[in-house]
This record gives structure tokens, C-alpha cells and sequence, in this order.
């Protein structure tokens, strides 16, 4: 429980993502454990993303296979790919459909779309 406390307490995995067309660019900022890179953070050119990314998670049951929850992530050239939901804490699908819809359609960038069992 310890471990909780101190998660909650340093804020971990907290952040923001910001996306701005006229400056072209695109900063992701995370707070991560206390100690040299507290901090993280991406500036990314619009340019530079390829795509958004959904790995949904798939859970099968005696009634059937359901999407559970998923994570939106955007692949980039130089950066990788970045996570821009919680990877610990999935969101539902319909909320990562709606989000990466409006982002997409704000950035004019195709979406792919993985699944994870």
C-alpha cells in the first residue's frame, strides 16, 4: 500500500497533452517518479506524426469475444510511439473511439487500429 501512497502522492503518470496547428506542434508532458527525469516531456512537429494508434483489449467470455478497453497512442518518426492515454489504466472503448476521433479529425490523420487478447 505503500506503493499507492507514494504514486498518489508524486502525481505519477499524471500529464497533459497539447496540439497546436498554428505553431505546428505538438507537447506531451508526464510526471513520473521523483529523481532525475521527473519530468517527461515530447515536443513533436506536427509533421513528424504518422498516425494515431488504438490497442484495444479484447476480453472473450462463454457469450462471446467484447472489446474491453484500449489505449490511444501517436507514432511518430523520430519520437516512437507515445502514449497519449493511461497505458496502466485503460480507458472504455467508447470513450478512446470519441477521443481519437476528434483528434484525428482536428491533426487530418488515418487512424490503425490493433487488438491485444
Amino acid at each position: 500500500s505503500l506503493y499507492l501512497w507514494i504514486i498518489i502522492w508524486f502525481e505519477v503518470g499524471t500529464g497533459y497533452n497539447l496540439f497546436d496547428k498554428k505553431g505546428g506542434k505538438a507537447f506531451i508532458f508526464r510526471q513520473h517518479f521523483p529523481g532525475s527525469n521527473r519530468r517527461l516531456s515530447h515536443l513533436v512537429p506536427l509533421f513528424d506524426i504518422q498516425c494515431l494508434r488504438i490497442q484495444s483489449i479484447e476480453e472473450t467470455t462463454k457469450d462471446g469475444t467484447f472489446l474491453r478497453a484500449g489505449v490511444l497512442y501517436m507514432q511518430t518518426g523520430h519520437h516512437g510511439i507515445i502514449p497519449l492515454t493511461p497505458v496502466g489504466n485503460p480507458w472504455p472503448p467508447s470513450k478512446v473511439a470519441q477521443t481519437t476521433g476528434e483528434l484525428a479529425r482536428f491533426l487530418d490523420l488515418p487512424i490503425k487500429i490493433g487488438y491485444e487478447r
